[in-house]
């Protein structure tokens, strides 16, 4: 493994240099993982150094399939006391320990979890220069109609899931810097301790286990075949039928997945031509705001547009009042390329989830104003701002922006407009346009 061998050199001769870190060593539990495997390696083969799986009794086949590789190690494992879930809880504590001294990183991960960045070994490398010594990940719970049968990662076949926080785990981390992980049962949440400094960036976690209902079924047979004392409450107890009605909603929620739809940008294909033809169309620029918010473009006599598509994105300059370029680029770069953040949200990221900042969520949004699929929630919120701002001359004269938002709350809350609000509901549904006026005392 990696434990480092120290020789004394031979007299009169200088101490051989110690051996060169692997990047990457991924420690994982298995157990009768036979149809997950082969997409286990085909995803990780490019990203990983070593391989240690620590297998828990595995008759399916799997110990077959972790054969033949140099770079696998497989470890017997059989959980001691009344709870697979709490023995691998703390197996998962202890196993990556032996890589200190050998690798930079370590992975600990589930044999359905696929942790996906478009190119994780640069990705940790730029982590390792800026001192950083964990990495936060995104995680999801994806979903297939059937098992996938194509020789092809993953992350390439099965691009829609759902969001889930309990997948946001401790997965990379430099081994030399953290002393303990601390992992609750399911690995999330954790404590660690050490020297810990977190690094941000869009590396997710994709768990693929809702790969068809029948998938589904076989694993909850087999989880059901012996469970021990304190993990029964823990045991799918569901029908077929509940499992599949269960499976068929998650999938109608399902929603593709930021970064999985190929990689880099559609706009990094468009010629400047086209970029200001589909921003133009879009109706996601607000010349009127960009103006006012850059006096210097205004008194340049530049065209608003143009400048934009030409310095301003660069600049982290925001072409309407909820889209900053900056944040954007920040958030999503990686997964897009050197782009016109706009020009890549209209082409592909509303589409794909993406937030064109971090106050505004298209996805909240769009269930809250009853929009299809194929509506822009943004382009929405910016054309019911204009229409307001359009009907000021009916607004009362009383009426102050800050003070209605003071006066309802969950307006202020939403994120929405006050004077949008105004207009189109609050106008209607009778709400003040501030709180009423303290009584006299006595």
């Amino acid at each position: 493994m990696s434990e480092q061998d120290e020789r004394e050199a031979p007299a009169g001769q200088a101490a051989a240099k110690p051996a060169a870190k692997d990047q990457v060593h991924l420690h994982a539990m298995c157990w009768n993982e036979a149809r997950m495997i082969p997409y286990f390696f085909r995803h990780y083969n490019e990203i990983v150094d070593k391989f240690f799986i620590w297998d828990n009794g595995s008759t399916d086949g799997s110990l077959a399939l972790l054969q033949g590789d140099e770079r696998v190690r497989v470890r017997p494992w059989e959980a001691p006391g009344d709870s697979v879930a709490e023995a691998a809880r703390a197996l998962a504590d202890q196993f990556w320990k032996p890589s200190r001294g050998g690798a930079e990183w370590v992975f600990v991960v589930d044999m359905d979890e696929h942790l996906f960045h478009p190119d994780m070994r640069a990705h940790l490398r730029r982590a390792t220069d800026e001192g950083a010594t964990a990495v936060k990940v995104i995680g999801y719970d994806m979903a297939a109609e059937q098992f996938p049968t194509e020789d092809r990662p993953l992350w390439q076949l099965v691009t829609r899931g759902l969001r889930g926080t309990e997948f946001d785990k401790m997965a990379i981390f430099d081994p030399d810097a953290i002393i303990e992980t601390n992992h609750q049962v399911g690995r999330q949440p954790s404590q660690p301790s050490g020297r810990v400094i977190w690094e941000n960036r869009s590396v997710l976690l994709l768990r693929y286990r809702r790969l068809g209902a029948d998938y589904l079924c076989q694993r909850n047979e087999l989880l059901r075949a012996g469970p021990r004392a304190r993990d029964a409450g823990e045991t799918p107890g569901a029908t077929r039928e509940d499992v599949e009605a269960q499976h068929r909603l998650f999938l109608r929620m399902a929603i593709p997945v930021p970064g999985l739809a190929g990689f880099g940008s559609p706009a990094l294909t468009c010629s400047p031509e086209q970029e200001l033809r589909l921003i133009r169309a879009s109706g996601l620029f607000d010349e009127a705001f960009y103006l006012h918010r850059y006096p210097d473009v205004s008194r340049a006599a530049r065209d608003a547009l143009e400048h934009f598509c030409r310095n301003g994105w660069r600049e982290g300059r925001s072409p309407n009042p909820h889209f900053d370029c900056a944040w954007y680029a920040d958030a999503y770069g990686e997964l897009t390329g050197d782009v016109n953040p706009l020009l890549d949200y209209i082409m592909a990221g509303e589409e794909l989830g993406r937030r064109p900042s971090p106050e505004f969520d298209p996805t909240e949004y769009r269930f809250q104003h009853g929009l299809s699929a194929s509506e822009s929630a943004l382009r929405h919120l910016l054309h019911g701002r204009a229409e307001a701002a359009g009907a000021g001359a009916a607004l009362p004269d009383e009426f102050d922006p800050a003070l209605y938002l003071q006066a309802n709350p969950d307006v202020a809350a939403a994120g929405l407009d006050p004077t949008w609000h105004f207009v189109n509901f609050g106008r209607a549904e009778g709400r003040p346009l501030r709180l009423p006026e303290p009584s006299g005392s006595g």
